[in-house]
């Protein structure tokens, strides 16, 4: 019994050194397309998009309050560097497959964010009036770094 004990646990810790444990690695690659959109369907809400037009990759923004506003940018790979380095480091990867919302409540707030990797890996998820841990910080820097990135 103890060498069962000891066989599992030296499974467990290769595991968790290996990288099986984390799915960082898995989202260390290019961004070919992106979508990010929040807010409330009684007040602003944000749409921003990122995928190939004419050959270039370029940002759509939609913003709605009443009087829909958009715009678009060329983006660089060095910018959907900097995009992926704020998913990494903010671990928004984490939110892949979260689908969550409160369906007693009428008039909240939602997110859906879709992120594809040249790798064939993705990012999907979406929710109203619930969020993924870490939804706070993760977001705050998504939509500053957008919100940057569409003032070019």
């Amino acid at each position: 019994m103890k060498k069962l004990l000891i066989s599992v646990l030296c499974i467990v810790l290769l595991l968790s050194f290996s990288g099986c444990a984390s799915k960082e690695k898995d989202y260390d690659s290019e961004i070919t397309a992106f979508s990010y959109h929040f807010g409330s369907g009684e007040g602003v809400s944000w749409k921003y998009d990122i995928e190939p037009i004419s050959g270039v990759q370029t940002l759509t923004v939609t913003n709605f309050s009443g009087v829909e506003v958009a715009a678009e940018r060329p983006v660089t790979a060095a910018q959907l560097t900097a995009l992926n380095k704020i998913i990494t480091d903010n671990q928004i990867y984490k939110w892949n497959k979260f689908n969550k919302s409160e369906r007693n409540i009428m008039d909240g707030n939602s997110f859906s964010l879709s992120v594809t990797y040249a790798n064939g890996k993705s990012i999907i998820a979406s929710g109203y009036m619930k969020y993924p841990k870490n939804y706070d910080a993760g977001h705050a820097a998504l939509a500053a770094y957008l919100a940057d990135l569409a003032a070019i």
